[in-house]
Formats: structure tokens, sequence, C-alpha cells
């Protein structure tokens, strides 16, 4: 079977198992349902300089500025990642 062949199989495997497509970076567990932010495009904003707030996360990223559902869980992956925890929590779902 050739590579060509192979190519929209694998796509669509990743797409049942929810992992991102070739070339995109994995936004994560979904945070913000409102925007489709997921954890690791938060953690990635909160790394950047003066990105450690709910505000500053909301301003780059719009997570958090709808209904404001996922402020709470924001702020609690903020504080896991300034104490250093190795991946922040996230709700089960």
């Amino acid at each position: 079977m050739s590579a060509q062949a192979e190519a929209p199989e694998a796509c669509t495997q990743d797409l049942l198992a929810g992992r991102a497509g070739n070339g995109r970076p994995d936004p994560g567990a979904t945070v913000c349902s409102c925007f489709a932010i997921g954890i690791n495009q938060i953690a990635a904003a909160i790394a950047e300089p003066g990105g450690a707030s709910v505000d500053a996360v909301g301003k780059r990223l719009g997570a958090g500025t709808n209904c404001g559902s996922c402020r709470a869980e924001i702020q609690a992956i903020i504080s896991a990642n300034l104490a250093g925890e190795p991946e922040p929590l996230t709700r089960a779902g």
C-alpha cells in the first residue's frame, strides 16, 4: 500500500482519537468551550511574559472572556504552573 493510501487512514485515526493533525500543536484538553481553548494553549500563554493572570490569558486567547465559567479553572492552571507542578490539573471529563 502506498504512503498516499495510508495518510487518510492515519488522519482518521488521529481525528477519532482526539489528537491534533500533522503539523498542528496539540491544544490539550478543552478548558474553554466557548473558544475551544485547550490546557496546552493556556500553559503556553502563561509561560509568556505577563501571562500569569486570568485576564492576561483572556487577552491572549479569549479564554474566560465569554461566559466566564472556565475562569476558576484557568486560575487553577496558573496556580499549578507557578507552583512548579509537572502537569496542570484540569477537570475530569
